[in-house]
Protein backbone atom coordinates (compact mmCIF):
# COMPACT_ATOMS: atom_id res chain seq x y z
CA UNK A 1 0.00 0.00 0.00
CA UNK A 2 1.29 3.56 -0.69
CA UNK A 3 2.28 6.22 2.10
CA UNK A 4 -0.54 7.19 4.29
CA UNK A 5 -3.26 5.02 2.90
CA UNK A 6 -5.55 3.25 5.58
CA UNK A 7 -8.46 1.14 5.82
CA UNK A 8 -11.96 2.73 6.21
CA UNK A 9 -13.26 2.23 9.22
CA UNK A 10 -16.24 1.17 8.96
CA UNK A 11 -19.02 -0.52 11.05
CA UNK A 12 -17.72 -4.09 11.11
CA UNK A 13 -14.26 -3.64 10.10
CA UNK A 14 -11.83 -6.17 11.68
CA UNK A 15 -7.78 -5.06 10.38
CA UNK A 16 -6.42 -8.62 9.16
CA UNK A 17 -3.99 -10.24 11.48
CA UNK A 18 -0.82 -9.35 8.46
CA UNK A 19 -1.13 -5.77 7.45
CA UNK A 20 -0.71 -7.16 3.87
CA UNK A 21 -3.79 -8.96 3.70
CA UNK A 22 -5.73 -5.84 4.06
CA UNK A 23 -6.23 -6.06 0.01
CA UNK A 24 -8.86 -3.45 -1.99
CA UNK A 25 -10.74 -5.19 -4.56
CA UNK A 26 -10.42 -2.85 -7.37
CA UNK A 27 -12.40 -3.75 -10.61
CA UNK A 28 -13.74 -7.02 -11.82
CA UNK A 29 -12.76 -8.01 -15.89
CA UNK A 30 -15.20 -9.72 -17.85
CA UNK A 31 -13.64 -11.55 -20.62
CA UNK A 32 -15.06 -13.55 -23.51
CA UNK A 33 -14.29 -17.50 -24.75
CA UNK A 34 -11.32 -16.81 -26.00
CA UNK A 35 -9.80 -14.81 -23.26
CA UNK A 36 -10.46 -11.26 -24.93
CA UNK A 37 -11.35 -7.95 -22.35
CA UNK A 38 -15.42 -7.54 -22.72
CA UNK A 39 -16.00 -4.76 -19.90
CA UNK A 40 -15.41 -4.02 -16.50
CA UNK A 41 -17.41 -4.02 -13.30
CA UNK A 42 -17.56 -3.97 -9.74
CA UNK A 43 -18.81 -5.73 -6.85
CA UNK A 44 -20.08 -5.15 -3.37
CA UNK A 45 -17.89 -5.79 -0.90
CA UNK A 46 -19.92 -8.50 0.99
CA UNK A 47 -19.02 -10.59 -2.04
CA UNK A 48 -15.39 -9.78 -2.09
CA UNK A 49 -14.76 -9.90 1.41
CA UNK A 50 -11.84 -7.22 0.84
CA UNK A 51 -11.63 -4.29 2.97
CA UNK A 52 -13.14 -0.84 2.33
CA UNK A 53 -10.85 2.70 1.48
CA UNK A 54 -11.75 5.94 0.85
CA UNK A 55 -12.28 6.98 -3.11
CA UNK A 56 -9.02 8.82 -2.93
CA UNK A 57 -6.86 6.50 -1.45
CA UNK A 58 -8.45 4.32 -4.05
CA UNK A 59 -6.95 6.73 -6.37
CA UNK A 60 -3.40 6.80 -4.90
CA UNK A 61 -3.69 2.77 -4.98
CA UNK A 62 -4.51 2.70 -9.22
CA UNK A 63 -2.04 4.98 -9.47
CA UNK A 64 0.80 3.03 -8.11
CA UNK A 65 -1.07 -0.49 -8.77
CA UNK A 66 1.31 -3.73 -10.34
CA UNK A 67 1.16 -7.33 -9.99
CA UNK A 68 4.97 -8.47 -10.61
CA UNK A 69 5.04 -11.88 -9.56
CA UNK A 70 6.75 -14.60 -11.32
CA UNK A 71 4.54 -17.14 -10.42
CA UNK A 72 1.85 -18.51 -10.79
CA UNK A 73 1.69 -16.27 -14.13
CA UNK A 74 3.85 -13.56 -15.10
CA UNK A 75 1.35 -13.07 -18.72
CA UNK A 76 -1.69 -12.85 -16.50
CA UNK A 77 0.03 -10.48 -14.13
CA UNK A 78 1.32 -8.08 -16.63
CA UNK A 79 -1.76 -7.97 -18.68
CA UNK A 80 -3.96 -7.33 -15.19
CA UNK A 81 -1.53 -4.37 -14.31
CA UNK A 82 -1.84 -3.02 -17.99
CA UNK A 83 -5.57 -2.94 -17.41
CA UNK A 84 -5.86 -1.19 -14.74
CA UNK A 85 -3.17 1.39 -16.17
CA UNK A 86 -4.99 1.68 -18.95
CA UNK A 87 -8.79 1.74 -17.84
CA UNK A 88 -8.78 2.18 -14.00
CA UNK A 89 -8.31 6.01 -13.47
CA UNK A 90 -10.54 6.81 -16.48
CA UNK A 91 -14.05 6.16 -14.89
CA UNK A 92 -12.80 8.20 -11.51
CA UNK A 93 -13.95 11.60 -11.13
Amino acid sequence: MPKGVRPAMVDDFKMPDDASDALCHFISISMDKFGAYIRMFTNNQWVTGKIWYAADDARVMLDSFLIDHAQPSCPVDGWLSGMIRLFGRKSLP
